[in-house]
């Protein structure tokens, strides 16, 4: 009993981090994709010569469109093909939300991202050197292993199975990171090191 109440209330805790981050399944990824259209505007508004006359280039600070920018999500493989390209294209603290499938988690753009037979190219290990959070849809598999390295600082990694054959799934060289609802599996040593 005491063991259905704690699940309870872990549940409870997730669905409010849900509803902060307005996330709900796929609907919330279709959401963020039309987020993206602003963003794509917002940026647009910042160009040297599309934005020239527009009221954000106007302003002329750029840490404040960066923050406008850090709010829209980017989405694998939608905006970005990889993984690699999403956590290279991202600002600091942004989230990247990852489709249901199966991903290499270090393929580069233009080879076989997705592998429906797990088996594939060789990219195993993505190294992350900034604070990003990954959030996958129900059915994310990630083959490989995550390295925060020591600029990242914080971030999060929810909702996803993080599969690898080698030394851990997840590795993290230093900061705070949040792992939610994630299955890890590992074949050799620990599946999480911090």
């Amino acid at each position: 009993e005491e063991e259905e109440e704690v699940r309870e209330r872990e549940t409870d805790k997730l669905v409010r981090i849900d509803d902060k981050w307005g996330l709900r399944g796929s609907e919330a990824i279709e959401n963020e994709a039309r987020r993206w259209d602003v963003g794509l505007a917002v940026a647009c508004g910042t160009h040297k010569r599309l934005g020239a006359a527009s009221p954000l280039s106007m302003l002329g600070d750029t840490d404040l469109v960066i923050e406008i920018l850090k709010r829209v999500p980017i989405i694998v493989p939608d905006h970005c093909e990889t993984l690699r390209e999403a956590v290279n294209l991202a600002f600091p603290g942004q989230h990247i939300f990852i489709r249901k499938g199966e991903y290499n988690v270090a393929a580069n753009p233009g080879e076989e991202a997705a592998t429906p037979s797990g088996r594939g190219i060789g990219h195993t290990v993505l190294d992350i050197h900034r604070s990003v959070h990954l959030y996958g849809e129900r059915g994310t598999l990630l083959r490989g292993m995550l390295v925060f390295k020591k600029s990242a600082s914080e971030g999060s990694v929810r909702n996803m199975t993080v599969q690898d054959a080698g030394q851990c799934s997840i590795l993290c060289e230093t900061g705070i990171w949040r792992v939610d609802d994630v299955f890890l599996m590992c074949g050799h040593a620990s599946a999480i090191k911090a």
